[in-house]
């Protein structure tokens, strides 16, 4: 919102200034400057909550939502603005999903700022709480997890929220309605600047020209002519703008500013009032911070029923700024509606929804639907993933995942109108031209009671596996469900379900996932846990049935964690378990299941004692400089460590059913031997705010582990000694980082078992490298890998991968990858060739710029852009 100070500091002082001054007080006095009462405490601001962080960890215990900043924190609402290098801050979702008002307390400490509309206070620490009515919007990368992260951070914000007394300045900061008059008019420039004003039939009417800003109420008006109606009788007795009924038309170069909203038009008509009008040549214009794209809606006429619900006729909306935009589409009914955003999340939303709408290339139609419903700050087009290539296992082939919540269908039953606040609904559709089509269904929710998600894909396939397997049947699919529901009394509750057709079928659909994803099961986990106690009963069973799994029908336990005795000198650790388990082999075995009740009891209690140091502290400095490494001066540090494990049962594990880990317990021993060096060294570097630090460096870390078997033949085959292990890192520059690592057989006279070494350089933005070798003598393999990723110029990027076996028969794989950077668009060809997979692909993607999920992709992912 503009200001008369803000308009004031273009002034110079000079004769057409200082009538200018003249006039603007004149049409101050004019309109009656009306001041407004501050806030009392008990009144909830109607500014909305903005917290700033370059990073923030965010977690959620029961419905507490938790932000947690250790740099940078900036919180600001109407004109109080609070600045301090790291806060928690506490979030309570149920007030603000049931009563509309987002409230928030805070702990910030480190050169905490509070700056309000008429003071500045400086402190070393501060508890205060916000409330809005407006929502809360959070502007930084965030971290999420499941669990609270216990830093000590977290744990002075802990104390302190227990104990606030221990800082005197605790309170709540309410941010006041700024005081101004019903009407405040502000000339942009001195030149053909003109103003009439007259009454007429008890009505105030100014004509003002020449370009003109004006502020009431909620809402500032920029243009070039300005008519305003007002009460005169109003005005004088010192209302304020909605009791004056201030109405204003305005035309040429007109800007609105409402809230967050920014509207541009040639024409406007606003009723202060009622907060409604009707705009000519409408432009709304959106900005996206995550893909930091802006979104461009067009109308050429559009209604403002009220604050936050505006309604258009024959409407454009585009990604492309371009007064003949090169994508967008065409509608000829929009409607954008305001809500609050979810707590947490950055808000309020505004839903814009069309109807009639048809999509255009170059003005050329090439598709129409009925109507379409979206987040007007998204920046995909319903598609959020669109790819094509040709595979010789897969041949011609496309994958696509489309937002159902766009194309509006969840906006004709009152039940699902509001899903898409909480959650994602997506539509997979694929084909793979030697396999057949698929179609699968995506469902990501999170709401203050339950986060969950939902997968089911189907493909009726018709060729074969890796490998030339045939799969057992031609209508193969998968069905993935997990989620984790907050219930009364600290109850938690996980689900989890997944059920496959074949036992190959993940790793052809879902090779990430079938590679570093999470062992396939079905569990039911109920928990409930306090500060040391905690208690589970676990449900497990078998859906794929060519799988082997253990079941738990069911399982109860009982935990004890770091119970305090004897006046804390000895802490106390418990687990008890009861069970009926059940070992159920693949149905391909023809095995019988085995089952069994079980019951195991496990308990530690332990006494912390100092004995005293083993050895004096290893270390010791060298002056010793470099300028190609960047040395300055050595400290070498030498820790040595020592771990003995004795481990002794009445029970050969051979004599019992292995239905997990617990089972397998036996007579064990083992002494591990461990010698870790660091080399360290001092480095200078220029921070963010351009300010030279010193900083200490690893320059060089090299570790030696191997283990001791005092009864070999029992515990390692014979062997006495396990592989030695050495691992070692360089950080040779700021750029330039040596990875080595080793195996080697002490007792095969010393062959070597494995032997990794590669190199990385990170010249950004230019481009990043690696080289290195892996060796595995077991494996048979001795590959040399190469990858590099080449900012070729501004529109142009390339990456190559090569990696050559001279053991395991050649090229094992090869990739290509060129990015063309187009307006608002990008375009990506790749070509492969995986010989393990019998496999050469290739690929042609082109799809918007700002789609979800979607970076300039890195063909060796040595680093993000």
């Amino acid at each position: 919102m503009a200001s008369g100070k803000k308009i004031w500091g273009k002034w110079r002082f000079d004769t057409n200034a200082f009538h200018l001054f003249l006039l603007t007080s004149a049409l101050i006095f004019l309109f009656s400057t009306v001041h407004l009462p501050f806030a009392r405490a008990q009144e909830v601001s109607q500014e909305e909550i903005k917290i700033s962080a370059p990073v923030l960890d965010i977690w959620l215990e029961q419905t507490t939502r938790v932000f947690v900043v250790h740099e940078g924190l900036q919180i600001t609402q109407g004109s109080t603005a609070i600045n301090a290098h790291s806060a928690v801050i506490w979030l309570d979702e149920t007030s603000a999903r049931t009563q509309k008002v987002v409230t928030i307390f805070a702990y910030a400490e480190g050169e905490v700022v509070i700056r309000e509309a008429a003071s500045l206070r400086e402190l070393d620490k501060a508890l205060f709480t916000l409330q809005s009515r407006r929502g809360l919007r959070v502007l930084g990368r965030r971290n999420y997890f499941k669990q609270p992260q216990m830093s000590a951070l977290y744990q002075r914000a802990l104390e302190a929220r227990r104990k606030p007394e221990i800082i005197p300045e605790a309170r709540t900061l309410v941010a006041p309605p700024p005081t101004r008059p019903p009407l405040q008019l502000f000339p942009i420039d001195s030149d053909g600047f003109d103003f009439e004003s007259w009454v007429e039939e008890g009505e105030r009417i100014s004509l003002i020209t020449g370009g003109v800003d004006a502020v009431s109420g909620p809402v500032e008006i920029k243009a070039e002519s300005i008519v305003v109606w007002a009460e005169e009788a109003a005005i004088a007795a010192g209302a304020p703008a909605e009791e004056a009924q201030v109405r204003i038309y305005a035309e040429g170069d007109v800007v609105v500013f409402q809230d967050s909203d920014i509207i541009r038009a040639s024409r406007i008509y606003y009723d202060v009032a009622q907060q409604q009008a009707l705009i000519i040549d409408a432009r709304l214009d959106t900005y996206n911070e995550d893909s930091q794209m802006h979104l461009y809606y067009r109308a050429v006429v559009m209604r403002q029923l009220d604050r936050g619900h505006f309604e258009g006729k024959y409407c454009t909306l585009t990604t492309c700024e371009f007064g003949r935009p090169h994508f967008h589409f065409r509608a000829r009914d929009l409607k954008v509606v305001e809500r609050p955003a979810p707590p947490g999340e950055e808000g309020p939303w505004h839903r814009a929804t069309t109807r009639h709408n048809v999509a255009l290339v170059y003005d050329i139609p090439v598709a129409y639907w009925y109507q379409l419903s979206r987040d007007i700050e998204e920046t995909h087009y319903l598609a959020k993933k669109a790819k094509y290539f040709r595979s010789s296992r897969m041949g011609h082939s496309a994958e696509t995942i489309w937002d159902l919540y766009d194309f509006g269908l969840h906006e004709r039953s009152s039940l699902t109108r509001d899903m898409d606040a909480w959650s994602d609904l997506d539509l997979r559709l694929d084909y793979y031209g030697k396999r057949g089509p698929g179609v699968g269904l995506i469902f990501d929710y999170a709401r203050p009671e339950a986060w969950g998600y939902f997968e089911a894909y189907y493909i009726h396939d018709r060729g074969t596996d890796i490998g030339g397997v045939i799969p057992p049947t031609r209508d193969r699919y998968r069905i993935k469900w997990i989620q984790r529901a907050f219930l009364p009394d600290d109850w938690q509750l996980d689900i989890e379900i997944s059920r496959i057709s074949d036992p190959t079928f993940l790793g052809e659909y879902f090779e990430e996932e079938f590679k570093e994803g999470k062992v396939q099961e079905n569990i039911v986990y109920l928990k409930r846990q306090g500060d040391i106690r905690a208690v589970t009963i676990l449900y497990r069973f078998r859906l794929n049935n060519f799988f082997t799994r253990t079941e738990y029908l069911p399982q109860l336990a009982y935990y004890v964690i770091g119970q305090p005795l004897w006046g804390d000198r000895l802490t106390y650790h418990s687990r008890g378990e009861a069970a009926r388990v059940r070992l159920r082999p693949a149905d391909a075995l023809g095995l019988p299941a085995q089952a069994a009740w079980r019951v195991d009891l496990e308990s530690e209690l332990s006494y912390p004692a100092q004995i005293g140091s083993l050895y004096p502290p290893l270390w010791r400095i060298y002056d010793v400089y470099n300028r190609t490494f960047d040395i300055n001066r050595l400290r070498h540090i030498v820790t040595p460590d020592i771990t003995l494990l004795y481990r002794t049962s009445s029970t050969s594990p051979i004599s019992l059913y292995q239905f997990d880990a617990v089972d397998m317990m036996g007579n064990f021993e083992i002494v591990s031997l461990g010698l870790r060096q660091r080399f360290q060294t001092k480095r200078r570097r220029v921070d963010r705010h351009g300010r030279i630090q010193e900083s200490v460096v690893d320059f060089l870390i090299l570790d030696a582990e191997i283990d001791y078997f005092p009864n070999a033949a029992r515990d390692n085959f014979g062997d006495d000694f396990s592989d030695l292990n050495l691992d070692l890192e360089a950080q040779l520059t700021d750029r330039t980082t040596l990875l080595a690592e080793a195996q080697i057989d002490v007792a095969d006279a010393f062959d070597i078992n494995v032997f990794n070494i590669g190199v990385s350089l990170d010249r950004s933005p230019l481009y990043a490298a690696y080289l290195g070798h892996r060796y595995s003598r077991m494996a048979g393999t001795s590959a040399l890998t190469a990858a590099l990723d080449y900012n070729i110029s501004e529109k142009w990027r390339l990456g190559v991968l090569s990696q050559y076996d001279f053991q395991g028969g050649g090229s094992t794989r090869q990739r290509i990858l060129l990015t063309r950077i187009l307006h608002r668009w990008i375009l990506e060809m790749e070509f492969g060739v995986a010989p393990g997979r019998n496999d050469t692909i290739f690929s042609f993607n082109l799809y918007p710029q700002g789609l979800p999920g979607r970076r300039y992709r890195t063909v060796a992912g040595l680093r993000p852009y």
